[in-house]
């Protein structure tokens, strides 16, 4: 092997070993720093207006910082006041009308057990009794194995409910702490976000400077443009959701829109959590009609959704659609449920890193040669 294409090899080793130790960095981090690694992306987000108000209303950053964080804090309190408002005459109202829900399912599943269930099983008795004794010996056997597994099934599901109820209360403080900490790193970072950066850059070579200005302004580019897309993408579902509830003139659809708004925002769940419940219960109690058009109203907001994305997505981030499903895949299968919450960011880091020519630095750098 000649000299130059063993040096191209050994850069190539320098990069991959330290993609390696970034990752890793990145996954230590991530479980033992977390608090400050949202304090510090809450600080980026804070940044530019704490700068405005300090360049354009004349305010001492401190103060900037204070009211920025105040003025989202009450912002962010209002929404919650709001939606809570909401859901409190939503709730007032479904209890109002749980006993009547109530006492029809109560209904249906008797009327269900007498015209299906009690036939069935004459049926089956009778076919018992025509059994062999080891025959049903054998049957009886399996159904004994087959209550002590349910049994037991069921009795495992219940002591892990309350086993992570009680590690919810356990956390609870734990998560006030937390909580605590992020606020307080927010403001500290967010008030000494210049120095911060200015120590940042020693951190790095000085021919890395341009490169990491621009990465960094990039990312708050697809940041932006990422959280844009989902705004979009939320509001027009809730739009055709608050349309479609209100032409099926059904009460409380600000509320049901606010949820299912919420819903949208989740991972895995999605506006189905708040539908398809309300679907099956409306068939089992014989609306079938009401069923049907919130079918369709259910399919029609999954069906724009899945229309929409893919585009906006990518015209907000500057990749194509193929590659986001590719993302997506990879990240499903290294991180499992996870992966839906990674995809973003991971789609964000790499948009950054290709329109700031990362990948084209990190390619000069391997082969010897300037670019």
């Amino acid at each position: 092997m000649s000299k130059h294409l063993l040096m191209q090899a050994a850069r190539a080793a320098i990069v991959c070993i330290c993609l390696f130790g970034i990752y890793y960095a990145v996954k230590l981090l991530a479980t033992y720093a977390y608090p400050f690694l949202i304090a510090l992306l809450l600080a980026f987000l804070l940044h530019p207006i704490v700068s405005f108000m300090e360049v354009r209303l004349k305010l001492p950053r401190m103060l900037a910082t204070v009211v920025t964080m105040v003025g989202v804090f009450a912002f962010v309190s209002l929404f919650v006041f709001v939606l809570f408002a909401e859901l409190t005459q939503g709730m007032l109202f479904l209890a109002d009308q749980i006993p009547a829900y109530y006492e029809s399912i109560i209904a249906f599943l008797r009327e269900f057990t007498q015209v299906h269930l009690l036939p069935l099983y004459d049926k089956f008795f009778a076919l018992f009794q025509r059994l062999e004794p080891t025959q049903q010996e054998t049957i009886e056997e399996y159904l004994q194995q087959a209550s002590s597994y349910a049994a037991t099934y069921g009795a495992n599901i219940l002591q892990q409910f309350f086993l992570k109820l009680t590690g919810i209360a356990v956390m609870l403080p734990t998560s006030i702490s937390v909580m605590i900490f992020i606020i307080l790193a927010t403001f500290f970072m967010t008030n000494d976000w210049n120095k911060l950066m200015t120590h940042t850059k020693f951190i790095f070579p000085y021919r890395m400077h341009g490169q990491a200005k621009s990465l960094t302004s990039h990312f708050k580019k697809g940041l932006s443009g990422y959280l844009k897309a989902q705004l979009l993408l939320v509001t027009t579902s809730a739009v055709i959701i608050f349309a479609g509830l209100l032409i099926l003139h059904i009460n409380h659809a600000l509320t049901i829109t606010f949820l299912a708004a919420f819903a949208d925002l989740l991972p895995l769940l999605g506006t189905g959590i708040v539908f398809i419940p309300w679907i099956i219960y409306l068939l089992f109690t014989d609306n079938t009609t009401l069923s049907l058009a919130l079918l369709l109203l259910y399919l029609f907001v999954v069906l724009t959704r899945q229309v929409m994305e893919p585009k906006v997505l990518s015209s907000s981030l500057g990749i194509s659609p193929l590659l986001s499903l590719i993302v997506l895949f990879l990240a499903i299968k290294i991180y499992g449920a996870m992966g839906l919450i990674m995809t973003p960011v991971i789609l964000i880091l790499f948009a950054g890193m290709m329109q700031a020519r990362v990948f084209h630095a990190i390619y000069y750098f391997i082969k010897g040669t300037a670019p």
